[in-house]
């Protein structure tokens, strides 16, 4: 330390008057002759303005305003005991050649360690202690100015600092809390793999729920060392007592370091040789290893502003060169030496010279905008001006929509460009808009399809009539949506349309977009199988390769990866493509990457065809992200509901006018919510369906938008077969598996080691519902997994699946189930019951698409194999249609979801019939499943336009209304939500 220090407490009445004292002596530069105070004792009595506000909390209105009040007069500067800062410098270990910064140095004490003074930097903004520092150490490199200013011009080893307390500081039209805004400034001026060490309120980054946002940003530029935490009074000399703080130790990312994330675990009373020794010591010694390597990187890293530069120097010589824009040469350099030299004036406050100054992006917006003036604007005025969505005449605007729609609203808009231009969008809008029940086949596209066949080395296929019928009616409207059942011939009718469009519509490609299973698994092999041209995309090469006249398929996945590089080669063939999206019901959430990926790559397409069973799942939303790829929110897709419902403050629905009303749809979350408030304002639960109705809003007008989209065909209506029926078998719960259920549902508390805590006891609090539900579905499942359970004792619903099993002995059965433990739990029952049986299993985490293809060959070459499975490893572009039954003893949460299951063995091609079973506990919460799942597909099928009465839904899926009498619901008491039963007795 380069001062002595005596550890003097300083009064904290007389701390002001040495503080003025001191400073008088500093700004005069006063020899300690003269006024017998040494630098050491300067070192050791300057305090700061921390603890010195002198503000009464009566005299304020709010504690807000009090803090407020005191954080203007303080402005955070409570300097670090030196005690401490030598603690932290013990911790580092930093060398003579080590550079280091504290970008709100106060008075310099962390300048008091440094083993070089010249190598430490530091900025200031309160010119008191900026000028203390400079008197106590003139060989540090200090500048009077704000942190969001400090502009170095280096790099730094290490950052060190106290940054000033819960601030807000506004940079680049953003807000920052001080202490979050002081580790965002360092990433910048720090060396990759260069360290950080700063003293922060114990409040900061402690939650990782509330504080997830800075958490975030942290772990984006920092890897995680370890934090300490300090004695409460570790102020107490400046006036601030029970004031928990901590020291953070981060280090910056560099490609050549691992990544680590930010921890809330605090470290407590361990000493400085241990933090260096467990901590400090390893990131030290690596950082030494790979030294040459940070420097590469570094310089790699500073290009940004190479860059900046040649682009303003490219600028200035094209508005030179150019004899339009050359006598404005003088004034853009003018402009650009403005920014390079600027400076705040005094009387200007930080944050308004945050606003005023000018910006990096500022200049070249300048220079461009000069460069453009070579080709000055048109006179609008007497002209005609078509923009995206109006014309504009002298400044008026009328909606192009309003004018397809409704008619030339404005005289002067006759011209025979303006006609041609309406009358092709009201010819498109009107073929768009037909119902297909209005429709007319088309006989030019009848007899190409009627010649249409795909053909192999084995047989030729052709389209039968009802898929011919449908796909005359696709193929004459540019966007269309195939909801023919599984197993009905999608993929063949994919194929055709592609075709189709290739010869008749000169687009370029078709892309043909789908999951990673049904792209490997279907649309690869039936591609290669017919002798279509197509490529594959794996990698940026791919793209690159694309040849006009080919199909161009690629999986979601790598949709969401290189959907920047696709979107750019559509609009390199001007749009002219075609998408059949396969499995379309996937981009049914609109924040998802695959939804956003699809649609920024895709939207403005000039034909779409999306296709999949079942286009809602869950709700009907699921829809909107579907719509709005085929139809881009344009004049197709207008919001016609005149009222919709939302919510009041007391969260009861209400009617409000809908500020949308016959507009396009907005874009993305907007218009999801629209869509939402328009039709179907509440979400279906396990515990709502029997307290909420589920009736469709607006029902009309959502079945205008199905009627002139989807063409919805049932598996029979396709084949002509009636080849499947439902069962649905009950069994009652052991005594052992009831005593369990009574567990779950009374003490469930006992139970809570079967879910992870988050650490957040808010959070914890809100999942406890949840994980009281999973844990009665898991009862339910398989109860012998949990250690509550005696294992020697079978659950009865194992019984009835063996027993089921034991009746088809001469058949193949399949099996699926949710979970992989579930799978593994009846692979084990069955093995053992029926040991002679070929027993295969199917999971999506250990069987590869190559595995599952041969497990099914060797399936079909037995006569009596079981196929254990989870439903989603078998969900799609599978064909096993030699598996006649299938039991399903573990429920989804829609039957959208089982369906894509069991279908796998109902086929196009499928002669015999099929029977599927669900397997269920009665009066338990399968019941509310079963009910759940039972209300949501009949507003699938109205989605389907298929709107059946109860009674034929519960035929349809065999169920008896008694199973469904009692159900469980949640009632709130004193001690919070707890779930309770109707009429059943569960003991």
């Amino acid at each position: 330390m380069k001062y002595k220090c005596t550890n003097e407490v300083i009064p904290q009445k007389m701390r002001e008057d040495i503080n003025t004292k001191i400073e008088y002596i500093v700004n005069n530069d006063l020899p300690e002759v003269e006024t017998g105070i040494s630098k050491d004792d300067i070192f050791n009595a300057y305090t700061g303005l921390g603890g010195l506000h002198g503000l009464e909390f009566n005299n304020y209105d709010s504690y807000y305003d009090y803090q407020r009040a005191k954080a203007d007069i303080e402005q955070g500067q409570f300097f670090t005991p030196y005690k401490l800062v030598e603690w932290i410098y013990n911790c580092l270990h930093i060398s003579n050649t080590d550079l280091i910064a504290d970008l709100t140095c106060g008075h310099g004490s962390f300048i008091s360690c440094a083993p070089v003074e010249s190598n430490f930097y530091g900025c200031e903004l309160d010119g008191k202690p900026y000028r203390v520092a400079k008197y106590l150490y003139p060989d540090a490199k200090l500048e009077n100015t704000d942190i969001r200013f400090y502009e170095p011009k280096i790099t730094f080893d290490y950052v060190l600092g106290n940054p000033p307390y819960n601030l807000r500081w506004r940079k680049d039209d953003s807000s920052y809390l001080s202490e979050y805004y002081y580790c965002l400034k360092a990433a910048e001026l720090l060396k990759p793999a260069g360290i950080m060490a700063i003293i922060v309120p114990m409040s900061f980054c402690a939650d990782s729920f509330s504080d997830g946002g800075m958490i975030d940003g942290m772990n984006k530029h920092f890897n995680f060392i370890c934090q300490v935490e300090l004695d409460k009074n570790t102020f107490k000399h400046l006036g601030i007592e029970n004031y928990k703080t901590k020291i953070v130790f981060f280090q910056k990312k560099s490609e050549y370091t691992k990544e680590v994330p930010y921890s809330t675990e605090i470290l407590s009373s361990i000493t400085s040789d241990e933090v260096w020794e467990r901590y400090l010591k390893p990131i030290t010694e690596k950082r030494g290893q790979i030294k040459n390597k940070i420097f590469l990187e570094t310089v790699r890293n500073s290009k940004d502003d190479e860059a900046w530069n040649f682009k303003v120097e490219k600028l200035l010589y094209d508005i030179k060169r150019n004899p339009k824009t050359c006598s404005q040469y003088a004034e853009c350099c003018e402009y650009v030496n403005r920014y390079k030299t600027q400076k705040k004036p005094d009387h200007i406050k930080w944050d308004e010279w945050e606003q005023l100054k000018i910006k990096p992006k500022d200049v070249i917006k300048h220079l461009k905008m000069a460069l453009c003036s070579q080709n000055p604007r048109l006179d609008r005025t007497g002209r005609i001006i078509k923009n995206n969505y109006t014309f504009e005449y002298n400044g008026d605007f009328t909606s192009i929509n309003d004018v397809v729609l409704k008619g030339f609203s404005m005289g002067h808009f006759q011209s025979k460009w303006i006609d041609k231009i309406v009358n092709k969008k009201r010819k498109m809008y009107d073929i768009q808009n037909m119902p297909f029940s209005e429709m007319q086949p088309n006989k030019k596209i009848a007899k190409w399809l009627d010649e249409f066949t795909l053909t192999d080395d084995e047989r030729t296929i052709k389209l039968n009539d009802a898929q011919k019928a449908d796909l005359n009616l696709f193929i004459q409207k540019p966007y269309s949506f195939i909801q023919w059942e599984q197993g009905s011939g999608k993929t063949f009718a994919g194929i055709a349309i592609g075709k189709y469009r290739l010869q008749h519509d000169h687009v370029k490609n078709v892309f043909i977009v789908s999951t990673a299973i049904s792209i490997k698994n279907n649309w690869q092999d039936v591609l290669a199988q017919y002798g279509i041209d197509f490529v594959m995309i794996e990698n940026l090469a791919d793209i690159q390769n694309i040849k006009e006249g080919q199909f161009v398929i690629i999986t979601l996945n790598m949709m969401c990866k290189y959907h920047k590089f696709i979107k750019r080669y559509v609009k390199s063939i001007c749009q002219k493509a075609v998408l059949i999206f396969d499995e379309s019901d996937n981009m049914s959430n609109q924040d998802s990457k695959r939804t956003k990926a699809v649609l920024n790559a895709f939207r403005r397409l000039k034909y779409k065809t999306l296709m999949t069973g079942t286009s809602t799942r869950n709700n009907i939303t699921e829809i909107y992200p579907q719509f709005e790829l085929l139809y881009n929110n344009s004049i197709n897709m207008l919001s016609e509901c005149e009222y919709i419902m939302e919510r009041n403050k007391d969260g009861e629905l209400e009617d409000r006018r809908n500020k949308y009303y016959l507009q396009p749809y907005p874009a993305y979350r907007k218009g999801r919510k629209l869509f939402a408030a328009s039709h179907i304002p509440e979400k279906i639960t396990v515990f709502g369906v029997s307290q909420f109705t589920q009736d469709i809003l607006n029902a009309d007008i959502l079945k205008q938008m199905i009627d002139k989209t989807i063409i919805t065909r049932t598996f029979e209506e396709i084949t002509g077969k009636q080849l499947y029926e439902i069962k649905q078998i009950a069994c009652e719960m052991g005594e052992e598996e009831k005593c369990l259920y009574k567990v779950a549902l009374d003490e469930f508390y006992k139970m809570e080691y079967l879910f992870a805590k988050t650490g957040n006891s808010r959070k914890d609090a809100m999942l406890k519902i949840l994980n009281q539900l999973l844990a009665l579905l898991k009862i339910c499942a398989a109860p012998q997994m949990l250690r509550e359970y005696n294992q020697s004792i079978m659950p009865e619903k194992f019984k009835t699946v063996l027993s089921l099993l034991d009746e088809f002995s001469d058949e193949r059965v399949a099996i699926g189930v949710r979970h992989i433990s579930v799978v593994d739990a009846y692979t084990k029952e069955i093995k053992k019951a029926f040991p002679g049986r070929p027993v295969f299993v199917i999971t999506g985490n250990e069987t590869t698409l190559q595995q599952r293809k041969k497990i099914v060959k060797e399936l079909k070459e037995t006569t009596n194999g079981i196929l254990i499975s989870t439903q989603q490893s078998l969900s799609a572009s599978m064909n096993i249609d030699f598996v006649n039954k299938c039991i399903i003893p573990e429920l989804h949460w829609n039957n959208s979801s089982m369906s894509q299951y069991y279908f796998r063995f109902i086929r196009y091609t499928s002669t015999e019939f099929k029977q599927v079973y669900f397997v269920t506990y009665e009066n338990s919460i399968e019941s509310n499943l079963l009910k759940m799942i039972l209300v949501k597909d009949k507003l699938n099928l109205f989605m389907k336009d298929q709107d059946l009465t109860d009674d034929e839904l519960y035929e349809h899926f065999g169920v008896d209304s008694n199973m469904l009498q009692n159900l469980m619901y949640k009632e709130k008491t004193k001690e919070g939500y707890v779930i309770r039963w109707g009429d059943q007795k569960v003991s």
